[in-house]
Order: structure tokens, then sequence, then C-alpha cells
């Protein structure tokens, strides 16, 4: 069974995926799963750039993941961006986090493909 955490941070994986149970939840769901004796594996992606990846974000996923018995994890450290797609989620990131959109434009343009500048993950 797969499921898909990208920060560790609730308050944070509240505003980016409002309609998903808070991340925190999904550890204890594995816990169980995995005293169960089912295979629980964690989707670590999309992970988006200046906002979930630092060592900061990453690291407690994978120690949490680990810890409550994950049998793999799946990262990507980038996402993408099509065009009808890029202005959305511009218009979101400036609701959430004002600025950042500007800060998305500078490093990659129009870009399909977003990857991580962070060289420490």
């Amino acid at each position: 069974m797969v499921f898909t955490i990208t920060t560790p941070d609730d308050k944070l994986a509240n505003k980016l995926e409002p309609e998903v149970p808070w991340h925190s939840r999904g550890i204890e769901a594995f816990k169980a799963l995995s005293r169960a004796g089912i295979d629980v594996e964690i989707a670590l992606m999309p992970i988006l750039p200046f906002t979930e990846d630092s060592t900061e974000d990453i690291l407690p996923i994978l120690t949490r993941g680990k810890e409550a018995g994950t049998k793999f994890i799946y990262p990507s450290m980038r996402m993408t961006l099509r065009d009808r797609q890029r202005e959305y989620y511009y218009l979101k990131l400036d609701e959430f986090f004002p600025g950042m959109s500007n800060q998305y434009k500078r490093t990659y343009g129009n870009s399909y493909f977003c990857s991580s500048t962070n060289d420490n993950i």
C-alpha cells in the first residue's frame, strides 16, 4: 500500500492539500498496517521547490516512515508545471506564500520540470 507524504508539517500539508487527511495521521496508519503484515510505502512526491525541499522537511518523513515500518520510499525532488497549471499554481503560491511565485519565475521560467535547487537533499 502506497501513501503520498510530502511534508511532516500538518499546517503546511493542510494548505497544500486541504482535502487530504493530515500527514501525521498517515504515519499512524502506516504503523497499524505494518503491524498487520501489510507492506507500506511512501510516495515522496511531488516535492515543491522552496517549500518542502530542505533537509528539515525530508529527513523527518524518512525517519518516521522507517520507524513506522515503511518498506520503500519513492522520491521525486521535482514537480511539473504545465502552462495553465502554472498560472493556477502561481496564484496559490502568492495566496499562501506571498512573492514566492517570483522566485519560481526567476529560477524556472517556463520550464516544464521544476527540480529542487537545494543541493543538501
